[in-house]
């Protein structure tokens, strides 16, 4: 019988090792996958600024060769 107890609490505590260890590697996979979709945002981000700088800059020029104020029917 105590044989048997001490098998089981031997089992016990290495499945306890075994689920911090998991834990601990979650907790690792977590910060990770954080990080990357952090930094694929701001890869985003600065990949709509620049279409929204190239889009001012052709109606910055567009106004100033015109060389008058036009309307929107115009810019069209």
């Amino acid at each position: 019988m105590t044989l048997v107890v001490d098998e089981l609490k031997k089992k016990r505590a290495e499945t306890d090792l075994r689920i911090s260890e998991m834990q601990a590697q979650i907790s690792v996979l977590a910060q990770q996958a954080a990080f990357d979709e952090s930094r694929m945002m701001s890869t985003r981000i600065s990949q709509l600024s620049s279409k929204a700088s190239a889009g001012r800059g052709f109606v910055r020029r567009t106004l100033g060769e015109a060389g008058r104020p036009i309307t929107t029917a115009d810019f069209a």
